[in-house]
């Protein structure tokens, strides 16, 4: 997820402002808010929902701005997008059903952005990138195709697939060559799934480890193991493929919509979840640092009859 970095950030305390050299009296609400925004982003005495119940919170406060968003100035309209791209960043990666207003909010800015050829190349990239990330494919490649001129940016096809239902859980797999995304129903429900939450160094370090140990890799494989990577603003396909060549057995894929996934923390890579029969038997989080395989791992598989 992108957080904005700012040379002058606002200090947030107690929902009230301490006086900060980056706001001025002439500062209007919505980079008021958006200040606020990155305030609360950064603190580290909230844990993750109260940071996005925070956020939601002073967010609402520019809604008469939203409203009212042709009557406002250009640089309101451009804090009111990246506002609304930092609380829907927030919403997505932790699965909260309120992203599609947010993602509303970045749009009707761009929207007005774009209505005053006031929009720059690093909102239009972001601008696709969201649209992606919220599965707006035919919103994407209209926008690609109006901009693909001026921004370098490829939007992933979507493969056809006649049994795909968006509202249960879904990942997106890569094809062979990474042109196509292809959409795919896991059922939780089977004889066995191991969901590992991955894409990071760690849950690569993770792989290694089971790729090397034949009777551990056999026993995921048997489980039924997804590595998937949370549905997020950046989609990096090419290091997708590259994981998927170096762990052919153990295949990479990308929820399709983070909040169907019920009981998943996308916040925590790499976590290890072991289902049977639908019932969630145990869960693993994180990796040791010198790649051996944890006891715990290896006492889940045999009681689960995999090992």
């Amino acid at each position: 997820m992108t957080i904005h970095s700012f040379s002058a950030l606002l200090l947030f305390v107690l929902g009230t402002f301490i006086p900060h050299e980056g706001l001025t009296s002439e500062t209007s609400q919505a980079q008021v808010v958006h200040f606020q925004l990155i305030a609360i982003s950064k603190t580290r005495e909230d844990s993750n929902p109260v940071k996005l119940a925070k956020m939601k919170e002073a967010f609402s406060q520019l809604s008469p701005s939203l409203n009212n968003i042709g009557l406002i100035s250009t640089q309101d309209v451009r804090a009111i997008f990246m506002a609304a791209e930092l609380v829907y960043n927030y919403a997505l990666i932790y699965g909260d059903e309120s992203t599609w207003r947010y993602m509303s909010s970045v749009d009707a800015a761009y929207q007005e952005l774009k209505h005053r050829n006031a929009e720059n190349h690093a909102e239009t990239l972001d601008m696709l990138k969201l649209l992606v990330a919220s599965r707006q494919w035919n919103k994407a490649q209209q926008l690609h195709s109006e901009t693909s001129n001026k921004v370098q940016f490829a939007v992933p096809l979507l493969g056809a697939s006649s049994d795909f239902e968006r509202d249960e859980p879904a990942a997106l797999f890569m094809s062979g060559s990474g042109n196509e995304l292809l959409p795919r129903n896991i059922a939780i429900d089977s004889p066995y799934r191991i969901i590992v939450v991955s894409g990071c160094k760690t849950s690569d370090k993770a792989a290694r480890s089971i790729e090397s140990n034949p009777a551990v890799r056999a026993a995921f494989m048997k489980g039924g193991s997804i590595w998937l990577a949370p549905a997020s603003k950046e989609l990096d396909i090419p290091e997708l493929l590259d994981w998927n060549r170096r762990f052919p057995r153990q295949q990479i894929a990308v929820a399709y919509d983070n909040s169907k996934w019920s009981g998943i923390d996308f916040s925590r890579i790499p976590t290890f979840y072991f289902y049977r029969k639908g019932r969630l038997v145990s869960t693993h989080r994180g990796w040791p640092r010198d790649g051996s395989i944890p006891l715990e791992i290896f006492d889940v598989l045999r009681r689960m009859d995999l090992l």
